[in-house]
């Protein structure tokens, strides 16, 4: 025991005294954005445009992007003692978007000043803040550049914060922000996330920050960083950084936060929510009924992140889109792709097609990845596109195809791309067929079961896993043509209405909850398969109604995720989350994470006034077997 214990405290000792030469290459980066002191006056004024012109450029140190101070001379005040102080007005903040080489042009992006607003005009109800814009004049003064900095490091691990910390302020040029006063400024002031640039502008306003570093890894193996200038919110710099091994091992075995799922924020922050004054009154009566507070962990199951985004996700998928594994969401036409971090969801692009999304596919075809879309047209009708992903746009190879699209034998080396129609009444309809990728002909394909959806049989090896009509997971073997196993488990249940056709009802008395689900279908997708380290796994949604809650009467999901091992010998659940709250819309494996759009109840005025009953979150949650 005693020689663990020396061990431990060796290697605590040998971690603490290694420099991590990647922290002192972050803060030279930050370093070498940061300008020297630069001082000029305004030379012209654009009021329409409300841009300036600055008399330094880019021979002076100025850079595009730059952010200057513009303030005005009020005179000099003479003091009692004899010392003389020079009076000075702010103006506003302006940044540089365009640099010659003896002048340089900036826009006005944000006051000096802020108002309080008031509800009606009343002066008696607060609702916010209203940021004043000083209109600079010719001959004012304007300067770049401080001495030192305030810096306010948003990032997820408390060692990487403090080694962080620790190498910008060897620098003499930084001072960072302590993170309790970030996370009174983001509750005070109902930052919900700082994802978006206004956000990211009003918290450094009320922190008084200078930049906003952002922090993250990927895969523990590279720091990944983004610097915002607090003045208006846009990026100066950002940049990956190779880990060495010392460092990857001391990340690894540093202790992290109990991080709340609702800090959206990947920081070391702790969040809670912040009710407004109608909020406040409608909880007193018990008619407000926040989803932001909703348990979404269970013991297996521990959430440690989520990002909202809106309501009504008609598909999800994840997989490969565009040459890497990518996290695919679709509300209508658009089409949403990020990519998990394991501490972030990072939004990389999005792109459109049609006009209700039900389901995305891909899978690579002679070494090209290729995207199936399956999309519902205004009519109704089904009106689907084969296409792929190239510089962020995805470029169709044939479109308006009258079919449900989807890869069948995945995990072999020759995908199939199968196909299914519609009629008026049914989603699923006929025949299921084989598409030719040359002729866009389709002929029957042959298939031995009869599985509850289009979307719900794979095949593994010799064999196809599938759930039946009464949502019971089967396994189908080829070679003997008779069922192999059937588990006690039954999936899907609670799918998500998505609607199909346009609400036209002449009466007027008729509920528009009743119409919604009259003119709508579900798409049932409980099951998915993937091979992970030469193993092939499923995973298992199922979706049930739990209870309600509150006066409001706003009802509950509870889902159960599991995850079964496909080995030779049959299937075996090697994980199962327990009952959670609420309805999953999609989900997927990425190691030890499951990552998955959870559908939530609205609060009140959402679901009563506006119509949205649920809001979407996309999440990811450690499996604890």
């Amino acid at each position: 025991m005693k020689k663990i214990a020396v061990a431990l405290i060796l290697m605590f000792f040998a971690i603490n005294s290694y420099a991590f030469e990647v922290f002192n290459q972050l803060s030279r980066d930050i370093l070498s954005s940061s300008e020297g002191v630069i001082k000029g006056r305004i030379i012209g004024i654009n009021e329409k445009t409300n841009t300036v012109v600055l008399d330094k450029g880019l021979n002076d140190g100025l850079l595009k992007g730059s952010f200057v101070y513009i303030y005005r001379n009020e005179g000099v005040f003479v003091s009692p003692s004899g010392k003389s102080v020079s009076l000075k007005k702010g103006i506003a903040y302006a940044t540089v978007f365009r640099v010659f080489p003896h002048k340089a042009e900036a826009k006005i992006t944000q006051g000096v000043e802020r108002q309080k607003k008031y509800l009606i005009g009343l002066g008696i109800i607060p609702n916010g803040e209203r940021e004043i814009f000083g209109k600079p004049r010719m001959g004012d003064n304007w300067v770049c550049g401080k001495a030192s900095y305030r810096i306010a490091v948003i990032v997820r691990n408390p060692f990487l914060y403090e080694q962080i910390k620790k190498a910008l302020e060897e620098t003499g040029r930084f001072y960072v922000i302590n993170p309790d006063v970030i996370q009174t400024a983001i509750v005070d002031n109902r930052i919900n996330s700082l994802y978006e640039r206004e956000a990211v502008k009003r918290l450094a306003n009320v922190i008084d920050a200078d930049y906003v570093l952002f922090v993250s890894t990927i895969k523990h193996k590279q720091l990944k960083y983004r610097l915002l200038n607090g003045y208006g919110g846009v990026v100066i710099k950002s940049g990956l950084l190779q880990m060495d091994s010392k460092t990857i091992a001391a990340i690894n075995s540093s202790p992290s936060y109990d991080i709340p799922p609702n800090n959206i924020v990947a920081s070391n922050l702790r969040l809670s929510e912040r009710l407004t004054f109608w909020e406040s009154i409608l909880n007193k009566v018990g008619l407000y009924s926040p989803y932001t507070n909703v348990d979404m962990s269970s013991n297996s199951y521990k959430v440690v992140l989520y990002k909202d985004i809106g309501h009504d996700t008609t598909a999800f998928y994840y997989g490969d889109l565009d040459g890497k594994d990518r996290i695919a969401i679709a509300q209508g036409s658009n089409v949403l792709v990020f990519r998990f971090d394991i501490d972030s969801f990072e939004k990389l692009y999005e792109f459109s097609y049609g006009d209700t999304i039900i389901n995305i596919d891909s899978a690579k075809v002679n070494g090209k990845t290729l995207v199936l879309i399956t999309n519902i047209n205004r009519y109704g009708a089904l009106s689907s596109a084969i296409g792929y992903i190239k510089n962020k746009k995805f470029h169709i190879i044939k479109g308006d195809l009258p079919y449900h699209l989807r890869f069948y034998d995945k995990l072999s080396s020759h995908p199939v791309i199968l196909a299914q129609k519609a009629s008026i009444s049914r989603l699923f309809y006929g025949d299921i067929y084989q598409l030719n990728l040359d002729t866009f002909r389709v002929s029957k394909f042959r298939l031995p079961v009869r599985p509850h959806s289009f979307y719900e049989f794979f095949k593994v090896g010799d064999r196809i896993v599938y759930l039946d009509d009464a949502s019971q997971l089967k396994v189908y073997n080829l070679a003997t043509g008779k069922v192999k196993q059937i588990t006690s488990y039954g999936f899907g249940g609670g799918e998500r209405l998505i609607q199909r056709y346009p609400i036209m009802d002449n009466n007027k008395e008729a509920d528009i909850k009743e119409l919604i689900e009259k003119n709508s279908v579900v798409v049932p997708k409980a099951i998915s398969v993937f091979e992970e380290n030469g193993k092939v796994y499923l995973l298992g949604i199922r979706n049930y109604m739990s209870h309600h809650i509150t006066i409001a009467k706003q009802h509950y999901n509870a889902y159960n995720i599991k995850l079964f091992d496909i080995g030779n010998t049959g299937i075996k659940m090697v994980y199962s989350s327990g009952d959670v709250k609420g309805r999953v819309v999609g989900a997927a494996k990425e190691g030890e994470f499951i990552i998955s759009v959870i559908g939530l109840p609205t609060g009140f005025f959402d679901r009563f006034i506006r119509g949205i009953y649920e809001a979407d979150r996309l999440t990811a949650a450690r499996m604890e077997y």
